[in-house]
C-alpha cells in the first residue's frame, strides 16, 4: 500500500453532528484532479528508492478522495449516498476514513461493493455493529473512541481475515470473547479503557490467537498480570501495560518472542531476579516512572538483546554490578531521575557499555566522575550529566568521546573546567555548562570544537568573557547565552554585528540592540536603586532626630504654674 505521508498524518476536521467527513484512499484513477459537489480526488505520489528503476527511483500514484461537509440523514452513510457523491471511485478501492462525523451505521453494502476494501477507520463516531458477511475481507478495523461500552462476539464474527482491531479510547472493562473467531489477529489495541482485571477465562479466549504479536493494554486501571496468562502467548512481540496500577514483576514471565516490554508509568517496586529469565529476545525495557529503589543482581540474566533500557524517575539507589554486563549491546540507556552515587557509574560498571550511544545519568546525586569513567565508551554521541553534584571534572575525562555530539554539565557545582577537557570533542554540537560555580572560562577551552552550535554558560559566577572568541572559534554557531551583565557593546559591536548577519541567536536577548540597552538597564537600574537606598536611610535618619527631639524632656530647673483668682463679689 503506498499513500503520501502527508495523507497518513493529515488530521481528520470536526463538523457537524449531521455532516461528514470522509478519506478514501487506493484506487486508480487519471492523474488529474476531479472536483464534484463536494467531493475532491486528486493523484497522490510518491518515489520509492529502487535501485533497478531509473535515477534509483520508482514512482507509485494512488489516488485520495476527501468528502467534506455532506450532511448524513439518521447519521447513516448508505451506499447509494456513497456511490453519488463520489463516483470516481472503483471497485478498487482499499482505504476508507470516516471520523468525527457521530456516525452510527454504515451500509453493509459498501463492503461488499468495494471487496479490495482493507483498511476501515471509523474513530470517533457512535458506530452500531451491524456488520455482515461481507465484511470478511477487511484486515484493519479502528473504532477508537466510539463510546463502546461492551463488544459481543457477534460484533466480531464476520471480520474472518481481521489482523488489526482498534477499540481503544471506549468504556471496555471486560475482553470477553469478543476475539475468539479472529484467527488472523496480530495487533489488538485494548489501550485507554476501564480494564481492572483479566481473568483467566479472558485470556483463555486470547491463546487461541496464534498469532497474536501485540498487545496494547496501557492507560487502564489493571493491578495485577498473572504470569500464567503470558506463557501462553508464545508469539508475542510487543506488550504495552504502562499506565495501570502494577506493583509487581514476578518471575518467570515466559515470552519466547518478547521484543518490547513496555510497563512505564505503574507502582512497581520491585522485579523478581528471574522475572526475565525467559526473554532472550526483548531488545525495548522500559520500567520508567515506578517506584524501584534497586535492581538485584542477574535481573536481566537471559535478556542479551537490549538495545533500549528506560528506568528513569524510579527510586533507585543500587544496581547490582553484574546487570551490566547484560548491556553490552545496550544503545540507550537512561537512568535520569533517580537517587544514584558515582558508585553505578564505576569504571568496571561502565565498561560494558561500549555500545551505548545515549546515556542519561541526570538528576542523580553523582559528585565524582575519573579519568577512566568513559574512557570504553567511543560509540558514545549524547552525555546527560545535568543537575548532579558534580565539583571538578578531571581533564582526561572525555579523551575517549570522539564521536560525542551533546554534552550536558548544567545545574552542577563545577568550579573550573581544566586546560585540554574538550579537545577531542571535534563532533561537538551542542555544550551546556550553566547554573554552575564558575568564576572563569577561557573560550580558547573550546578551540577545538568547531562544529558546535549550541553554547549555554548563563548563571555561573563569571565577571568577564571574551565575546570575540566565539566569533573566531565557533564558526558554527547558532544559539549562545551568557549573562547580560558580561555584554559590554562598545568593545564587541563587531561581535554583534557578525551575530546579526549569521542569524545567531544570544538567548538572553534577542538583538544588539536589545542586549546593549539591557546591560545599560542593568547599571543604570543599579545606580537608581543605590540612590533610591541612600534617599531612604537619609530620610529615616532626619525623622529619627525630629521624633527624638520632639520627645526630649524640658531641662528648665524653674516652672510656671497658673493659679485662678477668685473674683470680690
Amino acid at each position: 500500500m503506498i499513500v503520501t505521508q502527508s495523507f497518513f498524518q493529515a488530521p481528520i476536521c470536526v463538523f457537524a453532528a449531521t455532516l461528514l467527513h470522509l478519506v478514501a484512499a487506493e484506487f486508480d484513477c487519471e492523474e488529474k484532479k476531479i472536483v464534484s459537489r463536494s467531493c475532491t480526488t486528486e493523484l497522490a505520489c510518491i518515489y520509492e528508492e529502487n535501485h533497478q528503476g531509473r535515477e534509483g527511483y520508482s514512482r507509485y500514484c494512488r489516488c485520495k478522495t476527501v468528502i467534506s461537509d455532506l450532511p448524513l440523514p439518521d447519521n447513516t452513510l448508505t451506499f447509494n449516498l456513497f456511490r453519488t457523491v463520489c463516483s470516481q471511485q472503483t471497485s478498487q478501492l482499499q482505504e476508507l476514513w470516516i471520523n468525527d462525523a457521530e456516525l452510527e451505521y454504515i451500509d453493509s453494502d459498501i463492503l461488499f461493493r468495494y471487496p479490495k476494501l482493507k483498511y476501515l477507520n471509523l474513530a470517533g463516531n457512535n458506530i452500531f455493529f451491524n456488520f455482515s458477511e461481507k465484511a470478511w475481507a477487511l484486515t484493519h478495523l479502528d473504532v477508537s473512541n466510539n463510546g463502546l461500552n461492551v463488544i459481543l462476539p457477534d460484533h466480531l464474527k464476520n471480520f474472518k481475515s481481521l489482523k488489526m482491531v482498534n477499540v481503544s479510547f471506549n468504556r471496555l472493562d471486560q475482553i470477553n470473547d469478543c476475539f475468539d473467531q479472529l484467527q488472523e489477529l496480530e495487533e489488538i489495541y485494548l489501550n485507554n479503557n476501564q480494564l481492572t482485571s483479566i481473568s483467566n477465562d479472558e485470556f483463555g479466549h486470547l491463546v487461541k490467537l496464534k498469532n497474536l504479536q501485540e498487545l496494547y493494554l496501557n492507560s487502564n486501571e489493571l493491578s495485577s498480570i498473572d504470569k500464567q496468562h503470558f506463557i501462553q502467548l508464545p508469539n508475542l512481540k510487543i506488550l504495552k501495560i504502562g499506565n495501570n496500577l502494577i506493583t509487581e514483576l514476578g518471575s518467570q514471565y515466559i515470552f519466547k518472542s518478547l521484543e518490547e516490554l513496555h510497563c512505564e508509568n505503574n507502582q512497581i517496586k520491585n522485579i523478581d531476579k528471574n522475572a526475565m529469565n525467559k526473554l532472550e529476545n526483548l531488545t525495548v525495557l522500559n520500567i520508567s516512572n515506578n517506584n524501584m529503589e534497586k535492581l538485584e543482581a542477574d535481573t536481566f540474566s537471559s535478556a542479551n538483546k537490549l538495545q533500549v533500557v528506560d528506568i528513569h524517575s524510579n527510586m533507585l539507589t543500587v544496581v547490582d554490578p553484574n546487570n551490566f554486563q547484560n548491556f553490552k549491546n545496550v544503545s540507550i540507556l537512561n537512568f535520569h531521575n533517580n537517587s544514584l552515587t558515582e558508585k553505578v557509574i564505576s569504571c568496571d560498571n561502565v565498561d560494558n557499555l561500549k555500545s551505548v550511544n545515549v546515556l542519561y545519568l541526570s538528576f542523580n546525586k553523582i559528585s565524582e566522575i575519573y579519568d577512566c569513567t568513559f574512557a570504553k565508551l567511543e560509540n558514545l554521541t549524547k552525555l546527560s550529566l545535568l543537575a548532579n553534584q558534580l565539583e571538578k571534572i578531571p581533564p582526561s575525562t572525555f579523551n575517549a568521546l570522539t564521536k560525542l555530539q551533546e554534552l550536558n554539565l548544567a545545574e552542577n557545582q563545577i568550579t573550573d573546567i581544566p586546560e585540554g577537557t574538550f579537545n577531542n570533542l571535534k563532533e561537538l554540537k551542542s555544550l551546556n555548562m550553566s547554573n554552575n560555580n564558575l568564576t572563569a572560562f577561557d573560550l580558547d577551552k573550546l578551540n577545538n570544537n568547531r562544529k558546535l552550535k549550541n553554547f549555554d554558560i548563563k548563571h555561573n559566577q563569571l565577571s568577564d568573557l571574551d565575546l570575540a572568541l566565539l566569533k573566531s572559534n565557533l564558526p558554527a554557531l547558532q544559539t549562545v547565552d551568557f549573562d547580560v551583565s558580561l555584554i559590554k557593546c562598545d568593545k564587541y559591536a563587531n561581535v554583534f554585528e557578525y551575530f546579526e548577519k549569521k542569524n545567531v541567536e544570544i538567548a538572553s536577548c534577542r538583538n544588539r540592540i536589545e542586549c546593549c540597552v539591557s546591560s545599560s538597564v542593568n547599571v543604570t537600574l543599579i545606580g537608581i536603586i543605590a540612590a533610591a537606598i541612600i534617599v531612604c536611610l537619609l530620610a529615616v535618619i532626619g525623622l529619627f532626630a525630629i521624633i527624638c527631639k520632639c520627645c526630649k524632656p524640658n531641662s528648665s530647673k524653674y516652672s510656671v504654674h497658673m493659679v485662678p483668682v477668685p473674683q470680690s463679689p
